[in-house]
This record gives structure tokens, sequence and C-alpha cells, in this order.
């Protein structure tokens, strides 16, 4: 995918859609640069460069809906829209071009998203938006309400064979999700130990299961900085700035619903 340094490899492959006077290849050779890394190298290459959850979430909405012709699953090298936003110097990644679709499509067969969730923090994002996009719109009990409405507009086009496909798509997908997680288990925290470096860390361990999104400290009102170390655990650092005392920690869903609720104490020296 990495051309080297000279733009004018790159402008037939990756054609640019706006602000075409500025002839601005750097975020596309940043972009394959980084692709073409491996081990540590990689990692810290695509985190620096893309803007990763965004990414987690295109991979889950193209790979889950099963597109043939398409980059997302198909790993063909074409009909997808890569967005480098100014405001953090990070690219983006939009599905395009939906239209040709496989039901039995693998939701990793995209090589790039494979190396991308071998860091289980990003595995467990990524199955939590597919989980996600399952539950809340791509299934049959939501769409029917879609296919029913535009179907009274344009009931020439074949709705009810494409709410098939989805209802069909779903069940494939959640067969793949059955097989790929461990059953689904409660929110808790596991333990919380002292860790003695230059910040004095305690570190505080647990589980929760991939629709775990994210994790509210109810003392302070934010949002844990949380990383998976597995699909489902986790750990979380508190520094000694922090008062001891009872914390209680709220597990959450994309949608806001409570998962669940644990409480720990922090105790330091």
């Amino acid at each position: 995918m990495y051309l080297g340094q000279d733009k004018e490899k790159y402008r037939w492959h990756f054609l640019i859609k706006n602000n075409r006077d500025e002839d601005n290849y750097d975020p596309i050779m940043r972009l394959t640069q980084a692709f073409s890394q491996s081990g540590d190298a990689f990692k810290q290459a695509i985190e620096e460069t893309l803007d990763v959850d965004h990414w987690m979430r295109s991979f889950a909405v193209g790979a889950g809906y099963g597109p043939s012709d398409n980059w997302a699953t198909g790993g063909l090298q074409h009909n997808a829209f890569f967005y480098h936003r100014p405001s953090d110097d990070k690219v983006l990644y939009f599905i395009h071009d939906l239209d040709y679709v496989n039901q039995n499509a693998s939701l990793k067969s995209n090589s790039y998203l494979k190396d991308i969730t071998e860091n289980p923090h990003w595995d467990h994002y990524f199955y939590g938006y597919v989980y996600d996009f399952l539950q809340t719109s791509f299934n049959r009990e939501y769409m029917s309400y879609w296919a029913d409405h535009y179907a009274s507009l344009l009931p020439e086009q074949s709705w009810s064979s494409w709410l098939n496909y989805i209802g069909n798509r779903n069940s494939n997908v959640q067969q793949q999700l059955n097989s790929a997680l461990p059953d689904e288990i409660p929110f808790e925290i596991s333990n919380v130990s002292l860790t003695i470096d230059n910040n004095r860390l305690a570190r505080v361990h647990g589980q929760g299961w991939i629709n775990v999104r994210w994790i509210l400290i109810v003392e302070t009102g934010t949002v844990l900085d949380t990383t998976w170390d597995s699909l489902t655990h986790w750990y979380a650092d508190f520094d000694t700035g922090q008062e001891p005392g009872i914390y209680t920690l709220e597990a959450y869903d994309s949608q806001g619903n409570i998962l669940g609720t644990d409480t720990f104490q922090l105790v330091l020296p």
C-alpha cells in the first residue's frame, strides 16, 4: 500500500475529492506508511495517524452489513473514503458503495482490520460496535418500519427481499460473534493493586463484556480512562493525587444504559 514519498505514485490510486488546489497527499502517504509497519511500530503509527475508534465504528457497520464489492469486507482496493481531519491531524475512514452484498462475508476479511484488532483494546471496541449495530438498527424488527415506509413511496423496489437479507445477515453475524466471543459476563471490579513507579499509580482491574462502552467514576462524574487487555478484562490507573476513599464505578453501553455497578476502596501509603 505504501508507495514512497512521491505523490505522483498516489494520484490515480487515491483521488482527491475536495480542496484539490492544495494537491496535498501527505495524509495519505502517512496513512499508507502506517499500515506498512509491523509490531510495536505499527501500533504506535496507527494510533498517531488514525482516529482508531472511528475506524472501528466504520468497520463494524461496513463488515456487519456484508458488502462484497468493497474495501471493508471484500478487501478490494476501491470503494472507501478517507478524510484527513485538520483539527487533530487524524485520518478517518468512511464506508462507501454498499450495493453488492455477501450474506456470509467474514467480519474480519479486511487484512488491515485484522492487524488493528490484534490489539485487544481495539478488538473489544470493534466487536462491541458490531454487537451494537445488530441490536439497535441492523435487524429485521427495526428495519421493518423503514421498509414499509419506503415501500409506500417506491412500491416498485424490492423492499421485502432487502429486509430478508438484513434478517439473514444479522443471524450470520450473530453466529460469528458467538464463535469469536466468550459468554456474556457481568461488569465488576476484580482487584486493586498499587504500582510503585515515577507516578506511584494505583491500578484497578475488572471485567465486563463487549457491550461495555464506557465506565463512569460516580464521585467525580468523569469517564475512566480504561484499557482493555483482553475482550472482557480491563484496567485503569488512579494517580496518587486522587483522594483516598471508596469509589463507585458504573458501566454503560453505547445507548447510555447502565450495565453494572461496583465499588472499590482506594488506599494509598
